[in-house]
């Protein structure tokens, strides 16, 4: 869905204007779902077709919410959302009499399959098993964040997020409690302790200030004179193109240019379908993926 946010608004209006209805009747149910499913209809169309497969998305989408949400209150939806995690726990149907309309409607689990969602390595980062996020965290960074190349705060980190920058970490380092995969165009660009997700508890990270052998000067021998003899002027450097290397850690928004993903590593979801059907109404499908912990999230 996120990837396709930026179709949502001007999509939003077209659904306004293709269904006036959704306007006078926002208050309702019907109203509503003529929003909602123009909303998702848009994002699976996108997925298929771009900007063309969007706009067609959301006709489509829209129709069919409106559609189901004529059939119910908002009774009826409470108890369809509670009816559907139960479907997907125990894989058996469901089905319930609709209070505004009086007509059944049927809830039917899917198979479990499995969603495997693959992501780049950049060069120099470290591999490792990853898990699906409890919440895909897309967010701009609180603080001056850390992006380290592995699971180790001690390690200098590879690049350093000012302050406001977009971060987006989607999946958790399995055996490392605590940290999280950063993702940038579904390439790992580094490692991030979960604190600085959390606006409470992040503090702007400080490069270490290393450590400098302090010189003691010699006392002066008794009677020896006070005055410090002129020093040779000292031979200027040879020129060179190099630049000396940075004490302080690299500060950059986003992965270098030349960071191509040479690895891949998977991420696993368990997914089901589940099809709600109404005498008279086409069918409609909401595709649900489990995570961390255990619980079925539409996607």
């Amino acid at each position: 869905m996120k990837r396709y946010g930026k179709f949502i608004f001007p999509l939003f209006m077209a659904a306004m204007l293709l269904f006036p209805s959704g306007c006078a009747e926002m208050s309702t149910k019907q109203g509503q779902g003529t929003v909602i499913g123009a909303v998702v209809g848009a994002a699976v169309g996108a997925a298929a077709d771009g900007k063309r497969g969007a706009a067609i998305g959301a006709v489509l989408g829209g129709v069919v919410g409106n559609r189901i949400g004529a059939y119910l209150d908002e009774r009826d939806l409470e108890t369809l959302k509670k009816l559907e995690q139960e479907a997907l726990k125990s894989d058996q149907q469901k089905s319930f009499k609709a209070q505004k309309s009086g007509e059944t409607v049927t809830i039917t689990p899917g198979p479990e399959e499995q969603e495997v969602v693959t992501y780049g390595l950049s060069p120099n980062i470290r591999e490792y098993e990853l898990t699906p996020a409890s919440e895909e965290a897309a967010i701009r960074a609180h603080v001056d964040t850390p992006l380290y190349a592995g699971a180790d705060a001690r390690q200098t980190p590879r690049l350093v997020l000012k302050e406001g920058d977009s971060l987006f970490v989607p999946a958790h380092v399995a055996g490392k409690p605590g940290w999280g995969a950063a993702v940038e165009r579904n390439v790992v660009v580094g490692y991030v302790p979960l604190s600085y997700l959390d606006a409470q508890k992040a503090k702007p990270y400080k490069a270490p200030v290393p450590r400098q052998a302090k010189k003691k000067e010699a006392a002066p021998a008794q009677g020896a004179s006070q005055t410090t003899p002129a020093k040779a002027p000292e031979a200027a450097p040879p020129a060179s193109t190099t630049t000396p290397a940075s004490t302080t850690a690299p500060v950059a928004a986003s992965a270098p240019a030349d960071d191509a993903p040479v690895k891949q590593v998977d991420v696993a979801l368990k997914c089901k379908v589940t099809t709600v059907r109404i005498k008279g109404v086409p069918e409609e499908t909401t595709r649900y993926c489990q995570k961390p912990p255990p619980r079925w999230v539409k996607t």
